[in-house]
């Protein structure tokens, strides 16, 4: 094997020093650090590593001449008082410490003087720029990795390959010789890139989620999403990307996508850098939402205080008026219209009877008459993205919300601090907006607000909108009090609960802005009737 000098070890890679320390027999080299690794190969070498093996002829023929000097009898010249001063204090600091010079004492020593701020080590040579030993945490990663690979990788490496990269990295300077080193990205890394998936985006309830490559089912080549990624590209549950992969590591289970190359068959980076969701155009909603069924608190809700894509809905009333019984009507409505939930709603006793509110039903009759073809609902509620969130819920509302149509995206217990219920709602509605922004519709019901702070409220409810150049986000919560900011609000009657009157509309404290747009002008009349009758009743 070719004897190496110390500014080819110092240029190579810390997997090429281990190889290197493998074929010469040094014993615990793993444990070694950078510089005492590449002084234990020198040793071993018994070079000592000072001089390069070009200067190796030029050294010889320097001692012939010297020596043909001798032989002809022409002698030296004579040192001078300095040199010989210099020279008898050089050797009596050696015979009063030779062990100074062992591997042990120079390592100490190097250490002691980077504790004092020296950056070189006992020999004169300057040490690593960054502070030797005290490296960066990405670095400390790095050389980590290779340490651990570095052994199976450069095992199969010739010698002359070794002794090619040695040259040229010897024709660096001293900062680019340690740049090389500080760079070189492990085996992990230069892999990772050879391997790319593209599959389907299923979000987490933790925000961060996975790429489905056989949609919808799981399987073993799925790999995880982190939360930042999400949120950085803004990624949503139905979004095709693609992107490459790294392995999964000792306590991984799935393999993990390092970064985010196209969405939707567009550039991650173009997809990101549109505009702000805060910051498109939006209007008043235009497209009413069909609930349908025969429940008769959803048919009076749908035609005298009609809500469409983009709606901000609050059902209010005090307490044991029927707010959360409401919300899950409606949840099972859209739900049927989705094709995704149970048919009909749920119906409690003496519901449809004929001590139904007489003003609500003949009034929703009139609206649906009135309406027309020109202001009809959307087809069903197709397309339509529906979760739910509860917000400081009984644990028994949670269980029964399981087995509902429409399954909690997240939840909160009864106790939870305003802040712990703020942050779970947001993280729904702020995936309900990225699917808005990417032009698909999104409704997202809150059971409810009541415990959140009023500003906290009234944020939820603003990210309601409809879209003009994308797609909508419709917000529908339950509140003891309106919030602000609505466009459509459903007071419900504790009185005609209590007593089993259905539907429990308060036709006086209900209503809807600009409700012309969702049922025409002749809707909006009849409404406005229905509500005069109420009062007067």
């Amino acid at each position: 094997m070719s004897v190496l000098d110390r500014s080819a070890l110092e240029a190579s890679p810390l997997a090429d020093l281990h190889a290197v320390a493998s074929e010469l027999g040094i014993d615990g080299f793993r444990r070694l650090r950078r510089e005492a690794l590449i002084d234990a190969i020198l040793e071993r070498q018994g070079g000592g590593g000072e001089a390069p093996l070009d200067s190796a002829p030029e050294v010889a023929a320097k001692s012939g001449e010297t020596e043909g000097e001798a032989e002809a009898g022409e002698a030296p010249p004579e040192p001078s008082p300095e040199v010989e001063a210099a020279a008898g204090e050089a050797e009596g600091e050696a015979e009063s410490g030779e062990e100074a010079e062992t591997p042990a004492r120079r390592r100490r020593r190097r250490a002691g003087r980077r504790r004092r701020g020296g950056g070189g080590d006992g020999d004169g040579r300057g040490g690593d720029p960054d502070g030797g030993e005290e490296r960066g945490p990405e670095a400390g990663g790095r050389e980590a990795g290779v340490r651990e690979e570095g052994g199976r990788e450069a095992g199969g490496r010739e010698a002359g390959g070794r002794e090619q990269d040695g040259r040229e990295a010897g024709d660096r300077d001293e900062g680019g010789r340690e740049a090389a080193v500080a760079e070189a990205p492990p085996p992990d890394e230069e892999r990772e890139e050879d391997q790319v998936v593209e599959g389907t985006v299923e979000l987490l309830g933790g925000g961060s989620g996975f790429v489905r490559v056989s949609p919808p089912a799981p399987s073993d080549d799925d790999v995880y999403i982190s939360a930042a990624q999400v949120r950085r590209c803004e990624l949503v549950s139905g979004d095709v990307i693609a992107g490459p992969v790294r392995p999964p590591r000792r306590s991984e289970r799935y393999p993990s996508l390092v970064r985010v190359d196209t969405i939707n068959g567009t550039p991650a980076d173009e997809v990101t850098a549109g505009t702000r969701y805060e910051d498109m155009p939006c209007a008043f909603p235009t497209e009413r939402l069909a609930l349908g069924g025969d429940d008769p608190t959803v048919r009076a809700i749908e035609w005298l205080t009609p809500f469409g894509k983009g709606s901000r809905v609050a059902i209010t009333g005090p307490a044991r008026a029927g707010k959360t019984e409401a919300l899950r009507r409606i949840a099972a409505a859209l739900a049927a219209q989705a094709g995704g939930g149970a048919e009909g709603s749920h119906a409690a006793p003496g519901e449809g009877t004929e001590d139904a509110d007489a003003a609500s039903s003949e009034g929703a009759e009139s609206s649906r008459a009135a309406s027309g073809d020109g202001a009809q609902a959307a087809d069903g509620a197709s397309g339509l993205e529906v979760h739910l969130v509860l917000a400081g819920v009984r644990p028994e509302e949670v269980a029964d919300w399981q087995d509902g149509p429409v399954a909690p995206s997240a939840a909160t217990a009864l106790g939870a601090s305003p802040d712990s219920q703020a942050q779970a709602i947001d993280r729904v509605v702020e995936q309900a907006r990225r699917v808005a922004a990417r032009g698909r519709d999104a409704i997202v019901l809150v059971d409810g607000l009541d415990g959140l702070h009023a500003q906290a409220a009234r944020k939820v409810l603003a990210s309601a909108r409809n879209l003009v150049e994308a797609g909508s986000l419709t917000i529908v919560a339950t509140a003891t009090a309106p919030v602000g900011g609505e466009t459509t609000v459903i007071a419900l009657n504790r009185t005609l609960t209590s007593t089993g009157r259905f539907p429990a509309l308060d036709l006086a404290g209900s209503g809807t802005i600009r409700a012309e747009l969702l049922v025409g002008e002749a809707g909006a009349q009849a409404i406005a009737k229905a509500r005069l009758e109420a009062l007067e009743a």
